[in-house]
């Protein structure tokens, strides 16, 4: 009997995660999003045994990294961590060909309907150093217009909104 009951308990599962919601008789999902910044830049690899250094900015508030590694050059995908003042910051860099390193940072800002800490206009400041000879890798500062994005559609969404905004560059 008690097989019987844990059957219909995993019957129930896949209906229980795909859960939706129902909007004036539209099937809604239930996307999550998060107000970001995303940062894609890529420049010529330090020497491989220097270290890199990178420091990202919002409006004059900083989080930094400590020199991390080898300069990417023995590991063709390494995170680096970055703390400080911003929160959440996901950092991390890919080797590319012809002796480049691409630095992908995602900078996440806490969300609440009325008080999100992000708007357009905001200052940002990316700065990666070879942290052994102190040469500037990328120095980039940009403001930034952030998209609003509803990812279960404006009839679910509602006023609910997300906003995310992206720096591209090379040097």
């Amino acid at each position: 009997m008690a097989s019987i009951r844990w059957l219909a308990l995993l019957g129930a599962l896949p209906a229980a995660v795909a859960a939706s919601c129902t909007v004036k008789g539209r099937d809604c999902t239930t996307i999550a999003c998060d107000d970001n910044l995303s940062v894609a830049v890529d420049f010529p690899a330090p020497p491989p045994k220097d270290a890199i250094a990178v420091k990202v900015c919002r409006n004059g508030v900083c989080s930094a990294s400590l020199p991390s590694g080898d300069g990417g050059a023995n590991d063709p995908y390494r995170t680096c961590v970055v703390t400080g003042d911003l929160g959440d910051v996901v950092c991390y860099f890919v080797a590319q060909q012809g002796g480049r390193l691409a630095l992908n940072l995602r900078l996440v800002a806490e969300y609440t309907k009325e008080h999100s800490v992000l708007h357009d206009g905001d200052a940002y400041e990316v700065h990666v150093t070879d942290a052994t000879s102190g040469a500037v890798l990328v120095d980039l500062e940009e403001s930034v217009t952030y998209e609003h994005v509803q990812p279960n559609g404006a009839e679910c969404d509602g006023d609910f909104y997300c906003q995310e905004a992206t720096l591209r560059t090379s040097s």
